[in-house]
């Protein structure tokens, strides 16, 4: 398969984050979502140097709640 273009890649995430309940999509959610894209989706995650956890907030922009559920 050849690799996905970083758009894509980055709406394949939203749409997972998207399919979670509405009360299951906050930013304490976020480190569970990750570990699920781990298991699941793994070449979804970006690899590097940087923090996983703050990459998939970017990646998401913004599309998750700041309130706790």
């Amino acid at each position: 398969m050849p690799p996905m273009k970083d758009v894509q890649r980055r709406q394949e995430i939203r749409r997972h984050w998207l399919a979670r309940p509405e009360n299951k999509r906050t930013v304490n959610d976020l480190l569970i979502f990750h570990g699920w894209l781990e298991d699941n989706h793994p070449y979804l995650l970006k690899t590097g140097d940087g923090d996983p956890y703050q990459q998939l907030k970017v990646d998401l922009g913004g599309v998750w709640s700041d309130e706790p559920a």
